[in-house]
């Protein structure tokens, strides 16, 4: 495989292309989860200069990015280290006694709140909708609430995982990348692990409002991380088969 094929480089691109959106739009696609983190990283960043907050998302990029850093002959540097700790002390957040009563009904409900029946199956029908858009064909539904594509690109292969949690508020899209020899890339990509800060992204779906831009968000997210895979070997639109 060429230099120009390897994930790595290609996942490293990516992750340093959405955080340079983000800074750019005032990190709209973060608040976009809804979480009472994303919000506290939020309300973080925006205390920062334009430079630090750069320097911030080297560091993440760089952080779960290795094996890019290896091929690029770079290593993490002292103030990237200094970054990642400012990081993990930030989402560790404060201990639970002072949690505000506001903050903490947030995460209760981030962890089991509910929607109405109805309410939520028309949020999984527009989900459908908008990916299958993108995708061009039907998922696989698995039972649970999770529906499953698996696309195969010349050098990589791609299975993206929309996910509706039964007890959950929420909706988490996932990526597993292989490349064409079968080894696995990422077990479990998502937009949050491209920005190095989680390994799963999930949406918190308040209303029927939030669920749109959710929907919208990660679908959009999804089709940059398919130009990105297929620009590193010059294909034109990725396209779908059936794996079991």
């Amino acid at each position: 495989m060429t230099e120009l094929l390897r994930p790595e480089l290609r996942l490293y691109e990516f992750g340093q292309s959405l955080w340079s959106a983000e800074i750019k739009s005032g990190f709209t696609r973060i608040l976009s989860t809804e979480s009472c983190p994303s919000r506290r990283l939020v309300a973080y960043l925006r205390g920062l200069p334009t430079d630090d907050q750069q320097s911030f998302a080297r560091a993440l990029t760089r952080r779960w990015n290795k094996g890019a850093l290896q091929l690029l002959g770079e290593a993490m540097t002292t103030q990237d280290n200094q970054w990642i700790a400012t990081f993990m002390a930030l989402v560790r957040g404060e201990p639970a006694g002072k949690v505000s009563g506001e903050e903490f009904n947030e995460r209760a409900f981030e962890s089991a709140g509910s929607l109405p029946k109805r309410e939520k199956q028309e949020i999984v029908s527009a989900a459908l909708t908008e990916f299958q858009t993108l995708m061009g064909e039907p998922p696989e539904a698995l039972p649970g609430g999770t529906l499953i594509w698996r696309l195969s690109l010349p050098a990589f292969g791609i299975t993206v995982s929309v996910d509706f949690p039964p007890r959950r508020p929420s909706m988490g899209v996932s990526y597993k990348i292989k490349i064409a020899s079968g080894e696995t890339v990422r077990n479990q990509y998502s937009f949050y692990s491209a920005l190095g800060l989680l390994s799963e992204t999930d949406w918190i779906l308040r209303s029927a409002p939030v669920a749109q831009i959710a929907v919208h968000t990660a679908a959009e997210i999804t089709g940059e991380l398919l130009q990105t895979l297929s620009k590193s070997d010059g294909s034109g639109a990725p396209s779908l088969h059936s794996t079991n």
